[in-house]
């Protein structure tokens, strides 16, 4: 188990990966972005699960066992990492990812607080502009799907404080993923 220090900067990074916008070059310690209130309609008390945001579906090419499948798994990752701008929570995040990844488990949290209404996210799509595969550990079947990631400018708000503006940048991202029947991230690494 990650001590509390490790703990706290898996998941500042995390959070950096998590949502294009809070991934800005010199994040500080406390990533606490100034917010503004959005106002936001009321759910009706008719709403069924249809009338919720859905993360986007797992194309067949992210079905396969292949480095082409991983390739087409990462990018609807991203996708789905897009989505939650919409408020469809972190659920989808938590079914491509590993129960140990220390970042996936916090974008999916972040994701959850867009859902709750308590963070709002405004542009910052992500882009997957190259990525290429390395065989991390033969053996064990886990590839690297190493990207070069476009992130579009933004902004940030959170429980009724101003927007936070963020920058737009270039990163590159390295997937861990494991074959379990089906692609999963173990991990999500960014240069330090």
């Amino acid at each position: 188990m990650p001590t509390p220090s490790t703990a706290a900067r898996a998941r500042r990074a995390a959070l950096a990966v998590a949502l294009p916008l809070l991934l800005v070059a010199g994040c500080s310690d406390n990533p606490e972005p100034s917010a503004a209130t959005t106002p936001s309609a009321s759910p009706s008390p008719t709403a069924t699960a249809s009338d919720s945001p859905a993360a986007p579906e797992l194309p067949a090419a992210a079905r396969e066992n292949t480095p082409e499948g991983a390739e087409a798994f990462v990018r609807h990752w991203v996708e789905v990492l897009n989505s939650t701008r919409s408020g469809v929570g972190g659920q989808a995040i938590r079914r491509h990812s590993a129960d140990g990844c220390i970042q996936c488990r916090a974008i999916s949290e972040t994701a959850d607080e867009i859902r709750a209404g308590s963070l709002v996210v405004d542009g910052g799509d992500w882009h997957v502009a190259t990525s290429t595969i390395n065989p991390y550990d033969p053996p064990e079947g886990d590839l690297i799907v190493v990207t070069r990631m476009e992130i579009n400018q933004g902004s940030v708000t959170r429980d009724g404080q101003s927007p936070s503006p963020t920058q737009s940048s270039t990163k590159s991202i390295s997937f861990v993923l494991d074959w379990q029947d089906r692609w999963i991230v173990l991990e999500i690494r960014t240069p330090s």
